[in-house]
């Protein structure tokens, strides 16, 4: 995954970060919010999870940004396991119960 980000400034003190490589009508192409606090610190609202963070500066924030968006450990794998089929289970008696002749 590139690490590119595109950040447009809106004011003096706020910038919108969204993902290149994302297509623009994409929910997802517009990954956060930052804005400059009085005493330098930039708040940090994730768009997509609508969380928030707080960086001492800039940089910091977009560190941030950049970290965010590259994967940082592989998902969990699910096994995948055949269905369970037990010869006593309530299902097969059912079943062998109505194949029976009388």
């Amino acid at each position: 995954m590139p690490e590119s980000i595109d950040v447009h400034q809106v004011d003096d003190t706020t910038w919108v970060v969204h993902d290149p490589t994302v297509a623009r009508n994409d929910p997802r192409h517009t990954l956060a919010c930052m804005t400059q606090t009085e005493g330098g610190a930039v708040e940090v609202i994730w768009l997509l999870s609508g969380r928030t963070s707080s960086h001492p500066s800039l940089r910091a924030a977009l560190d941030a940004v950049r970290n965010e968006r590259r994967p940082q450990t592989r998902p969990f794998a699910i096994p995948h396991l055949p269905p369970v089929r037990g010869r006593g289970s309530a299902r097969s008696r059912t079943h062998r119960q109505g194949r029976r002749s009388d």
